[in-house]
C-alpha cells in the first residue's frame, strides 16, 4: 500500500506544481492587461463632408461625399506621410457617354493639428458626370513629438489641363474629419 500511497503523492504533487506553475504567468497576464489596456493607433479617419464646389465652365454645384484621410509617421520623424481618398464628385451639366479620357489633377488642403499640408495626385479620368477624384498623398509636418492630430479639410483644387478648365470645392459646413493617432 505503500507504493500506492507513494505514487499518489507523487502524482498529486506534480499536478500541483504543474497548475503552479501555468497559474502564474496567466494570473500575471490578467492583471498586467487589466491595469494597462493597449491604446490602439488610428492612422486613418474617414467622414462624409459637405462641399460648395464650383467650375466656371458649368458653374456652382453641391457635393457631399466621404473623405478619408490616412496619416502616418514614424516615431522619431518629424513629417506623417498623408494618403486622401474621395467620393467621386457629381457635376450636372457635363454629358454622359462621349467616351472621352481626359487627366484631372487634384490638390487637398488639410490642416493636421495648427499645421497646413497640401496632398496632390492626377489621374486619368472618362468625361462624364461622376468624376473619380484621384488618390491625394503628400506630407505634413507635425512635428516629432506629435502622437496624434486632429484632420480637417480646408479646400480642394482639381483642374483638367487639357480642356483649361479648374475649379474649387470648400467645405460648406463642418470641415473636421476626425483625429489620427501616429
Amino acid at each position: 500500500m505503500t507504493a500506492s500511497t507513494s505514487t499518489r503523492a507523487r502524482l498529486a504533487a506534480a499536478l500541483a506544481a504543474g497548475a503552479l506553475m501555468v497559474g502564474a504567468p496567466l494570473a500575471g497576464m490578467g492583471t498586467a492587461n487589466a491595469a494597462e489596456p493597449v491604446a490602439k493607433k488610428k492612422a486613418s479617419v474617414s467622414k462624409s463632408i459637405a462641399f460648395k464646389c464650383s467650375l466656371p465652365a458649368f458653374g456652382d454645384f453641391n457635393h457631399k461625399g466621404k473623405v478619408t484621410v490616412t496619416a502616418k509617421k514614424a516615431k522619431k520623424s518629424a513629417k506623417a506621410n498623408i494618403t486622401v481618398k474621395m467620393a467621386p464628385m457629381t457635376i450636372a451639366g457635363i454629358p454622359d457617354g462621349l467616351g472621352i479620357s481626359t487627366k484631372l489633377e487634384a490638390t487637398a488642403t488639410l490642416k493636421l493639428g495648427a499645421k497646413t499640408a497640401k496632398a496632390k495626385g492626377s489621374s486619368t479620368v472618362e468625361v462624364k458626370p461622376t468624376l473619380a477624384v484621384p488618390t491625394l498623398k503628400g506630407k505634413a509636418n507635425v512635428g516629432k513629438k506629435a502622437k496624434k492630430s486632429v484632420v480637417k479639410i480646408t479646400k480642394l483644387d482639381f483642374s483638367v489641363p487639357e480642356f483649361g478648365m479648374s475649379g474649387s470645392c470648400t467645405p460648406s459646413g463642418k470641415n473636421t474629419i476626425g483625429t489620427v493617432k501616429y
